[in-house]
């Protein structure tokens, strides 16, 4: 599947205005303030914070197995760069942080008050 296509049937990008969301993404890609990742049926936006640090955005139509299998995948090509650190914006709770979590990552509520949580690469 293309990226586009997940962008646009992620659940949450549809509440958000999947159409918006996906001219966000183009535009950040294409000024090269940001890069996709893609595994499986899943994408992931990682836009350049400065300092060596990115928010980061999930966009996903994975089952839940799938979906882990991706999630290493982005967590390996994380780890190999030189990020220092990673926001994120959806709630510290959501089961997504949860699954990070069992991936070993060290999920911290943010100390920035623009996002919600944040992880040392």
């Amino acid at each position: 599947m293309k990226p586009s296509e997940i962008i646009l049937n992620d659940k949450e990008s549809m509440k958000a205005g999947a159409d918006r969301v996906l001219a966000a993404v183009v535009k950040i890609v294409q000024e090269k303030a940001g890069i996709l990742l893609q595994q499986n049926d899943s994408v992931l936006l990682l836009a350049n914070l400065g300092k060596k640090n990115s928010e980061l955005h999930l966009y996903t139509l994975d089952p839940p197995m799938k979906l882990a299998r991706s999630l290493k995948y982005f967590i390996d090509k994380i780890k190999a760069s030189d990020l220092k650190r990673v926001y994120g914006t959806v709630a510290f709770d959501a089961p997504i942080l949860r699954m990070l979590r069992d991936f070993g990552i060290n999920v911290q509520e943010s100390d920035n008050p623009q996002y919600q949580w944040m992880a040392d690469v």
